[in-house]
């Protein structure tokens, strides 16, 4: 079984606390032992210190030992452990510093007056409490102190390891209980806002994650829907009319022939254009590319729709009047894009209006824009115009205005060569759908320039001396 954050890092803090407290406690033991004397020294240390000022004293005060007995009776003398003899000065034990004779617990300490030793102090501890062996009753006082402070220390630093504990692992447990609710379907959870940066982060990213989930979820049914309208329509028409011609309403002519050739021509379109949108969007467009002509391609767009731009009293003009790089690219699939531009400015384009199609290379991009005099896109309505099934006429049929999918197909094949689309629109002016291509023809390692249709390809060589030749 994997063990819990929370008690990894309660572990973790826990042997962290022990070594600090653990090591606290031993240099407090060798700080102790390195100042406080030894079982070597203590006993002559405590007899210089307290002892031998007092028989300096008596000596002076008496000029001799006589009855020195009863100090030893006195404090500080009847209070330590121990038994005291002043040796005479002509003793050959009271000339040292060091063991008595006893050899164990006896230690001696001259008594010098004047620089003469007059006598030596002779002290013979009871037991190994007050010479050494063990800790004085002060040491043992300071080891209890420092280890009640270091236990105290310890359950305070467990606290704040349990505090800190909690503060990093509860953040991670509401992300983790969010991540399952968005796993059992529910694509509104959202996880709460962390105070540590890293873990805000990861909440961040999951809300933001799930906000993604949860829009391609709405795009999906919404998707579904619109497909669903949009086929349903068609078939509609082809059911009644078959229906219709099934219980003797309508005759089996020509004109009802068409009728349905008309609705299933529609069905098949709306059907290629939903395929190729998937295959775009799923990366898997097949292009085939080769270096293609802008002008012509813009010129052959223009004699497409020549006829149509007529009868509907619009003017329909290129407008290239300086030399544009090849492009690599496919030309089956631009021309479709032109066409679905064009389509949609002569469907908006009064007559007496102008559609311009443009070609230009601007920061290493070919620009191809088709602009139209129309009414023009509101504001609001403009950053959803290449949204799938998007149209800003909601009440022109799709007879008339399409299904919504051409500038959706604009936008997938023109990221599908690398490139972009996008729009600017005045109401009352015009719309111009700007489509940016990466230029990429080149032959030798020169990029490939045309200037006008039936000019072929030029060189920037050739390119130089035409502007050279220009008055």
């Amino acid at each position: 079984m994997k063990p819990r954050l929370f008690w990894v890092l309660m572990l973790a803090f826990g042997a962290v606390i022990a070594l600090g407290v653990a090591g606290m406690l031993t240099f407090a033991l060798l700080t102790v032992r390195a100042f406080a004397p030894s079982s070597e020294t203590r006993a002559p240390w405590v007899a210089d210190g307290v002892y031998t000022p007092a028989l300096i004293d008596y000596y002076r005060r008496n000029g001799g030992w006589h009855g020195v007995d009863l100090l030893f009776a006195a404090p500080p003398f009847s209070n330590a452990n121990a038994d005291f003899l002043v040796l005479p000065p002509n003793s050959p034990a009271a000339q040292h510093r060091g063991r008595g004779p006893d050899g164990t617990y006896g230690y001696v300490t001259p008594i010098i007056i004047d620089d003469q030793i007059v006598g030596g102090l002779l002290v013979t501890a009871r037991d190994n409490s007050w010479t050494g062996g063990g800790p004085s009753a002060g040491a043992r006082g300071f080891f209890r102190s420092f280890g009640l402070a270091g236990l105290v220390l310890a359950i305070g630093l467990v606290g704040l390891a349990f505090l800190f504990a909690r503060w990093i692992t509860r953040p991670l447990g509401a992300i983790s209980a969010a991540a399952g609710t968005l796993a059992a379907g529910r694509l509104d959870v959202r996880a709460p806002p962390a105070r540590i940066r890293e873990l805000s982060d990861l909440a961040a990213s999951f809300n933001g994650m799930a906000q993604s989930l949860g829009d391609a979820d709405r795009q999906r049914r919404q998707l579904t829907a619109d497909i669903a309208h949009e086929l349903r329509t068609p078939l509609t028409i082809i059911r009644g009319r078959l229906e219709g011609i099934q219980d003797g309403v309508y005759q089996l002519d020509t004109q009802q022939v068409t009728a349905l050739l008309r609705e299933t021509t529609l069905l098949e379109r709306l059907v290629d254009d939903l395929r190729l949108l998937t295959l775009a969007e799923a990366g898997q467009l097949t292009l085939q590319r080769e270096p293609l002509d802008v002008a012509e391609l813009l010129h052959e767009a223009q004699r497409a729709f020549a006829a149509q731009a007529h009868a509907q009293g619009i003017a329909l003009v290129v407008d290239l009047t300086a030399p544009v790089p090849m492009l690599d690219a496919d030309p089956q699939r631009l021309a479709q894009v032109l066409g679905n531009l064009l389509s949609n400015a002569l469907r908006h384009t009064p007559a007496g209006g102008t559609i311009t199609l443009r070609g230009a290379l601007r920061d290493g991009q070919i620009e191809l824009a088709v602009a139209d005099t129309g009414g023009g896109i509101p504001a609001d309505e403009l950053p959803h115009i290449f949204d799938r099934f998007y149209r800003v006429d909601r009440a022109r049929s799709r007879h008339a205005g399409g299904a919504g999918l051409g500038l959706a197909i604009v936008r997938q094949i023109a990221e599908a060569h690398g490139g972009s689309a996008s729009a600017t629109s005045t109401v009352g002016v015009g719309t111009t759908v700007v489509v940016r291509l990466p230029l990429h023809a080149t032959r030798n390692g020169v990029p490939l320039v045309s200037v006008q249709p039936g000019s072929g390809i030029v060189t920037p060589e050739i390119v130089n001396r035409l502007r050279d030749e220009l008055p």
